[in-house]
């Protein structure tokens, strides 16, 4: 071969000269015995080739592939007619190649194809796709996001000859568009009509900024019409402005632009932006945002197949006017139906996840709707109609198309079969509150009735109060679970009342910030034995995450209930008391044991187990009692220092003994220190006066179970003791110095 090469080159510097004059081009390509040579060969656009034929009979056959019968698809069709050639050299012709791409040829001649007599020109130009990878690199010019896609797309023209002119839209007109759409950067690139769309940004012709005209119309490789318009200097094309221009390429000029442009006739975005984008449809959108649905009808399920669902949809949207007329069937004002507990069951019945067009809606057909209701297509004349459970509405326009779905206007609601709110025993009221317009973002209010899920509740966006009403039977279980999800106004509180506007649960008088979970909230019950009121018994989480375990209640040694906690920070459960019974709370198997604690307080709101530390593993609580009563007759009371007899059985004491215990002289003496104690007994208020002064004395209070209910440190010869919010009976008083322990009994009546 290198003989053949060597032999070639001679010849060639033989004829140069010759075929020179005869030939004048930027290259020479020579043709020989079953050779072209060079076999391959890289110009520019506008570059001349000349063709000499130094041996044999050949062509230049640049049309069809000898050896296959098919088209070479050269960009240009070139063939030069079959000459003989002799040593000085024949000139088959010189070709210009003015077209960028890649040039097939083979000698159509004999068998000479067939022997490897075969030539490859490129004719390789600065062309737009070319500036577009400058202009990338480079990245002075914001257009990598578009890059891709026209690279991908629509290849073969930006890589022709043209002229074309490209309005490229920068990073932030794709970055809009992509949040417009709900889509990622290469989700994009998914959608069914992006050809169409970026063949509209391409125009015919060669268009320099200082060319387009105000009122002007350029015709695209899509074939709708570009309009140009002007304005305070600034040149602007289907309202997207001209930012950047003239960067130029051989087969045209690139305009930068801060919008994305769309021919006409496409889909929109989502279902979600057709609703928005609609004056007659503002209550169904902003229904539709109040309870949580607006993230769902933005996903695009039919480009990003990555997603697996929600959609496509089917929306039968209402005017605003179909729901104010529904509004006032249901007796409420057209401005008040978003706060109506029924919003998410009329919404929902509304909606369809899977696309319906209106050529698909043969009689009989049936879709379910979101609200699991079924909705049956029929016809009259020429009109649609859809017949729910309730009623019958309308299609007044159909078809109006989205990448994700289908909306179709009705003139009227399509009515969903509403639960009746009824109970056996009282019809209770659950009022969510918002401090703002703010509601309550993503926090939302789990309702259970007898351990079976009833609804989910929340504070929409746009208001500060959220009622549901529901019916309770004789010994319903209610359980209430606050999930802080995060968002909305930073204070959220609920209340529960009863259909007398009875108070049940009020959040806000247990905590300030953050809002507890409640359960075993029992309706209408009654109480057989002798009953003392409810103890409250609340739970924490640390971390936000429930215990994943349960505090356990055994009452009088027999289990009777598991307090479970599964979300949040804190959870309150209320205690039936009953008199002389002994409760005791066993804790079972929390995952982080160290991160949960509770607290219980008795029926007057007072701490009786402590075991919220943190970071300290809380601990069994055996034996409490929170009332106690005796059999004994209360005969004897203490009035002004002297034990009386009472013959209604209303004293505080048994016996006299233990009377005289406590009545009488209310003075502690040793030497040095002295305390008086009045009234005693006491209503609630006892006097302490000493002799002491700026000396330190713990004060601390006793129940008659020897459970410290009250500690204080006092400085001065007189201190004020309150129990008025304590229970009535005998309590002893304690008085420690660093020395000495003085104890007394009070009675409080």
């Amino acid at each position: 071969m290198r003989i053949i090469n060597f032999r070639i080159t001679l010849l060639l510097l033989m004829v140069y000269s010759y075929a020179h004059s005869q030939c004048q081009a930027d290259y020479t390509v020579v043709a020989s015995n079953f050779e072209f040579f060079p076999s391959q060969l890289v110009v520019s656009p506008g570059e001349t080739v000349a063709f000499v034929n130094i041996e044999g009979d050949h062509t230049l056959n640049g049309l069809t592939n000898s050896i296959t019968g098919e088209s070479f698809n050269n960009p240009v069709d070139i063939f030069l007619e079959q000459t003989t050639g002799n040593l000085e050299g024949v000139c088959m012709g010189v070709v210009p190649f003015d077209t960028a791409g890649i040039f097939s040829f083979d000698c159509s001649v004999g068998y000479n194809a067939q022997a490897g007599m075969n030539l490859e020109i490129v004719v390789d130009a600065f062309d737009l796709n070319d500036l577009m990878i400058d202009m990338y690199s480079e990245q002075t010019i914001p257009v990598s996001l578009s890059y891709y896609a026209f690279s991908l797309f629509c290849d073969s023209l930006i890589t022709q000859s043209g002229p074309w002119t490209v309005f490229i839209p920068n990073n932030s007109a794709v970055e809009d568009i992509l949040e417009y759409m709900n889509l990622g950067q290469f989700d994009a690139l998914s959608i069914p009509n992006l050809s169409e769309i970026l063949e509209y940004h391409i125009a015919e012709g060669n268009y320099f900024l200082e060319d387009l005209n105000d009122g002007e119309q350029l015709t695209t490789s899509q074939g709708q019409p570009l309009q140009i318009t002007q304005a305070n200097e600034t040149t602007y094309v289907n309202g997207a402005q001209i930012v950047s221009s003239n960067y130029v390429a051989y087969n045209g000029v690139i305009h930068v632009i801060d919008s994305c442009l769309a021919p006409q006739d496409l889909p929109q975005s989502t279902v979600m932006e057709i609703i928005r984008s609609s004056e007659s449809h503002q209550i169904l959108e902003d229904a539709i945002v109040s309870i949580g649905l607006e993230d769902d009808l933005s996903v695009q399920a039919t480009i990003d197949e990555s997603i697996d669902g929600p959609g496509p949809w089917t929306v039968f949207a209402p005017t605003d006017d179909a729901l104010a007329v529904f509004a006032e069937q249901l007796n409420i004002p057209s401005s008040e139906i978003l706060n109506s507990q029924f919003i998410s069951n009329i919404v929902k019945n509304h909606i369809v996840e899977y696309e319906i067009y209106s050529d698909e809606m043969f009689p009989g057909n049936v879709a379910v709707t979101l609200q699991n209701e079924q909705i049956v297509f029929e016809t009259s004349d020429t009109n649609l109609l859809v017949t729910g459970s309730q009623n019958t509405v309308e299609i007044i326009v159909k078809d109006l198309k989205a990448y994700n779905g289908i909306v179709h206007v009705i003139d009227a609601v399509l009515s969903p079969s509403l639960p009746a709110v009824e109970g056996t025993c009282d019809i209770w009221q659950l009022e969510l509150v918002s401090s703002s317009n703010q509601g309550w973002g993503s926090d939302e209010l789990f309702l259970y009735k007898n351990n079976e899920f009833i609804e989910t509740l929340t504070v929409f966006e746009g208001s500060q109060t959220r009622l549901y009403n529901f019916g309770v039977n004789i010994g319903d279980e209610i359980d209430l679970y606050y999930v802080p999800n995060g968002g909305g106004a930073p204070n959220k509180s609920f209340k529960l009342v009863d259909s007398d506007g009875g108070l049940i649960i009020n959040s806000l008088s247990d905590l300030s910030s953050d809002v507890s979970s409640y359960v075993d909230i029992i309706a209408c019950q009654t109480n057989e034995k002798e009953y003392c009121g409810k103890a409250k018994v609340q739970t924490f989480s640390d971390y936000n995450g429930g215990w994943y375990g349960t505090l356990d209640v055994y009452r009088n040694n027999s289990f009777e209930k598991s307090i479970s906690m599964p979300v949040g920070y804190s959870q309150i459960a209320y205690l039936n008391v009953y008199a002389n019974d002994s409760i005791k709370f066993i804790v079972n198997n929390p995952v982080w044991l160290e991160e949960t604690g509770y607290i219980v307080t008795n029926t007057l709101g007072q701490l009786v187990v402590d075991e919220d530390e943190y970071l300290v593993a809380p601990q069994n609580s055996n034996n409490l009692i929170f009332c106690k009563t005796t059999t004994d007759d209360l005969t004897w009371n203490c009035l002004e220092s002297s034990c009386v007899e009472q013959e209604d059985a209303t004293g505080l004491f048994s016996s006299l003994t233990q009377c005289q215990e406590v009545c009488g002289t209310s003075t502690i003496t040793d030497n040095s220190m002295q305390f008086n104690v009045y009234p005693n007994p006491s209503s609630g208020f006892f006097k302490i006066k000493s002799n002491l002064s700026k000396h330190k004395t713990e004060l601390i209070v006793l129940d008659h179970y020897s459970r410290v209910v009250f500690k204080a440190t006092f400085e001065n010869d007189e201190y004020q003791l309150d129990l008025s919010n304590y229970p009535k009976g005998i309590y002893n008083l304690q008085f420690k110095s660093s020395t000495n322990l003085f104890t007394k009994k009070i009675v409080l009546i």
